[in-house]
C-alpha cells in the first residue's frame, strides 16, 4: 500500500510559502507541539463532550449542509463542531461519527512519530495527551464512495503558523475507497486522499 497520505501532507507543506525547504525538521515536529500545551485538553472537554454527542441526531438530518461531499467534518481550532453523512455515502456502508474516548475501538492503535519514520507504509495518527473523543471513519470492505469526505477547518482568528488539525480515524477495509479532501481556512482546495488498505489509522 502506498502512505498516500503522507505523500499528500507533504506536497501540502511544499505548497505553503513556509517552512523553508532548510527548515525540514519543521516538518517533524510532533503534532501535540504545534497546539498550545493544554489547549486541546480544555477544548476538547468542554466543547466536545457537553455538546457534540447530544446535537449528533440533530445533525444527521441537515443533509443540506454536506455541499455534495459524501460526508463533512467541520471543526474550529482542531476542535469537531459538526458531523454530517450524506444518505447515500451512509446506505453504502460509510460510518463517520465522533466516538467519546472511552468508546474507541480496543484495536485502534495508539502510535506517534516513531511509527510512523519506521514504516512507510503504514499511516498513522497522532493522540493529543487526553482527547475526549475523535472521529472515527469507517469504511467497509468493498464500499466504493465516489464523493469526497470534506474535513473544512473554519478557525478564522489565528495568526504565525499555527495549523489546527482535527483528530480523525480513518479505518478504511480492504477493497474499499474513499477520498478525504482537508480544507484549511483561506486554502479552500485541500489535498485528496485516496485509500484502498486494511486499516489506516
Amino acid at each position: 500500500m502506498e502512505n498516500l497520505l503522507a505523500a499528500a501532507a507533504g506536497r501540502v507543506f511544499d505548497e505553503q510559502g513556509w517552512p523553508s525547504p532548510s527548515e525540514e525538521s519543521w516538518r517533524r515536529t510532533p503534532l501535540d507541539k504545534l497546539l498550545p500545551a493544554g489547549f486541546l485538553d480544555e477544548a476538547a472537554q468542554f466543547k466536545l463532550t457537553e455538546t457534540l454527542p447530544s446535537q449528533k441526531e440533530e445533525w444527521s438530518g441537515q443533509t443540506a449542509a454536506l455541499r455534495g461531499a459524501a460526508a463533512r467534518i467541520i471543526t474550529e481550532g482542531g476542535i469537531v463542531r459538526e458531523v454530517h453523512v450524506a444518505p447515500r455515502a451512509a446506505a453504502a456502508g460509510l460510518s463517520v461519527k465522533w466516538v467519546p474516548r472511552e468508546k474507541w475501538p480496543s484495536d485502534l492503535v495508539h502510535c506517534g512519530m516513531g511509527e510512523l519514520e519506521k514504516n512507510a507504509n503504514r499511516i498513522v495518527a497522532w493522540h493529543w495527551r487526553s482527547l475526549a473523543g475523535s472521529v472515527l471513519v469507517h469504511v467497509p470492505s468493498g464500499c466504493n464512495v465516489d464523493d469526497c469526505i470534506l474535513v473544512e477547518e473554519g478557525l478564522e482568528n489565528y495568526s504565525g503558523n499555527t495549523v489546527f488539525i482535527p483528530h480523525l480515524h480513518i479505518d478504511a477495509e480492504e477493497s474499499s475507497s474513499v477520498e478525504v479532501c482537508w480544507a484549511f481556512q483561506g486554502q479552500p482546495e485541500g489535498p485528496r486522499v485516496s485509500s484502498s488498505s486494511r486499516r489506516l489509522v
